[in-house]
């Protein structure tokens, strides 16, 4: 007899347990972090293209170049001597035919003139004889920057030193104030032996005296006899500065 197998009973079926569902809203990135990082790509685009390994090196801006330097023409028109504050000065009662000189330094000295016309200058020291130098209105004046003229004198010394040396004789007219003021340079004048005094040949009335210092003055008379004066600059009154003084 066949023996059967009791029915074994199927187990119960069970439905599946469902996994719960997160339904709290998903967070989005912020947006600041998507410009960070756009910001990052974008420096690292420029280093590769720029001045990384595989771009283009720049090279340093070339210096610029220098202003060319001036360039200065000659000028055909004398420049003249700077202007300087100049006073007048009036002589009166100086005898008739006396000569007046007013003294400008000691030598090697540079002082200003009046160009191109006739200028005699008298050179003096102690244990030298007077000497007198005439400048032509046709010397040959060096127009630089200031124009300028170059003088040498020499003194022959004392034959007698007990005896009066006579006073040298003008050579030209008479000084009379210029009927237009001619244009002014530099005399730069030296002389064998130095340090001898330098006296210019002036008319009684000068418009050239220089401001803010006395004026030493020889007055020289038609015998011969030399008058030394000293004008102090304290004499001198208004503007332009002017003075006017008696023998």
């Amino acid at each position: 007899a066949r023996s059967e197998k009791p029915d074994t009973p199927e187990p119960p079926s069970v439905a599946p347990i469902a996994t719960p569902r997160d339904e709290s809203p998903k967070k989005k990135p912020p947006v600041a972090l998507f410009v960070a990082a756009g910001a990052v790509l974008m420096t690292g685009f420029a280093w590769l293209a720029g001045f990384g390994p595989f771009g283009a090196k720049s090279e340093p801006a070339p210096a610029a170049a220098p202003p060319p330097a001036p360039t200065t023409t000659a000028s055909t028109k004398p420049i003249a001597a700077p202007i300087t504050c100049e006073a007048g000065l009036k002589i009166v009662n100086a005898p008739k035919g006396s000569e007046i000189l007013r003294r400008l330094g000691s030598t090697p000295l540079a002082a200003r003139a009046p160009m191109h016309v006739p200028v005699e200058l008298v050179f003096t020291r102690d244990g030298f004889a007077p000497s007198r130098m005439q400048i032509d209105a046709s010397s040959p004046w060096k127009h630089d920057l200031v124009p300028t003229l170059s003088l040498n004198a020499s003194l022959d010394a004392h034959v007698d030193v007990d005896s009066l040396t006579p006073w040298p004789t003008r050579k030209g007219s008479p000084q009379l104030p210029p009927v237009i003021e001619p244009s002014k340079g530099t005399l730069q004048v030296a002389s064998t032996p130095e340090n001898a005094e330098v006296w210019m040949s002036e008319p009684d009335e000068m418009n050239d005296v220089p401001c803010g210092v006395g004026v030493d003055l020889l007055v020289v008379r038609p015998l011969g006899t030399v008058q030394r004066v000293r004008v102090e600059w304290s004499a001198f009154r208004g503007s332009p500065p002017r003075a006017t003084h008696s023998l």
